[in-house]
Parts: C-alpha cells; sequence; structure tokens
C-alpha cells in the first residue's frame, strides 16, 4: 500500500518527489495502517495537525436593573441580571478534522502527547443565568 499523495526526499534531484513506489509497513493499507500505533509511530507526521484557531471561550454579561423597579425600597434595595457562556464558538482550520486543539481528555487519545484523533470529543458548550437581590 502506497500512502496516497505521499512523498519523499530525492537527494540526487535536491527535492520533494511524488511516492510512487515506497510502501507503509502494514501493506495492505488496511484498518491495522490507521490504528496500529506501533506500526506507524516512527512516521510522526502521520496525525500531525494544525493548531491554529480562534476560540470564543467565554462571555459573561451582567445589567443592574434601575432603582426605579423597586419602588420605596422597602424590601428589595437592587438587582443584577447576568448571562454567561462558555465555549461558544471554535473555528478550526479545514485540515483539522478531529477537535479542539487545546483540549485534552486525560486518556489514550489524549492531546498532551500531540497526537488527535476521533476519541476527542470537543469540550462542552455551557450556558448560565443569574439574578441576584440585593436586600
Amino acid at each position: 500500500f502506497v500512502f496516497p499523495n505521499s512523498s519523499y526526499w530525492d537527494d540526487t534531484k535536491k527535492q520533494y518527489v511524488p511516492n510512487t513506489n515506497i510502501t507503509v509497513k502494514d501493506g495492505n493499507g488496511n484498518a491495522g495502517f490507521w490504528s496500529d500505533a506501533t506500526a506507524n509511530m516512527d512516521v510522526s507526521s502521520n496525525y500531525v495537525t494544525s493548531a491554529d484557531f480562534w476560540k470564543l471561550r467565554e462571555v459573561s454579561i451582567s445589567y443592574d436593573l434601575p432603582d426605579r423597579l423597586f419602588g420605596d425600597k422597602k424590601y428589595i434595595k437592587g438587582a443584577t441580571v447576568s448571562v454567561q457562556g462558555r465555549n461558544l464558538l471554535i473555528w478550526l482550520p479545514k485540515d483539522n478534522i478531529y477537535t479542539d486543539p487545546e483540549y485534552s481528555d486525560a486518556g489514550y487519545n489524549s492531546n498532551g502527547i500531540g497526537l488527535t484523533g476521533l476519541g476527542q470529543t470537543p469540550p462542552s458548550r455551557f450556558y448560565g443565568a443569574s439574578v441576584i437581590f440585593k436586600f
């Protein structure tokens, strides 16, 4: 199995040339090639993806309600309303089909070792709201 779109350095031409005859270790190109980490770890760029990204990590907005809403202010002196959101938006380049480059699930598929895979799920998106009364 010749890895699709692969190339190698040709010392005589002093440039990279398309690979048409150098096969991978698991010569059949089946699931063993894609899932056998021991066979593929010596080719360190197999699973390299761009770490570029833009992320809207956290937004929090609050508003102090006007005093006139509470009339004589006998019991409630004021109130603040707020909304929050976390992991609201992420933009990844086209070559990163996996997940957020910062996220690490602390398991086998952890990005802590620089590998990404389909086992990594993106971080959860959270929404929240609160009302604070002043007495």
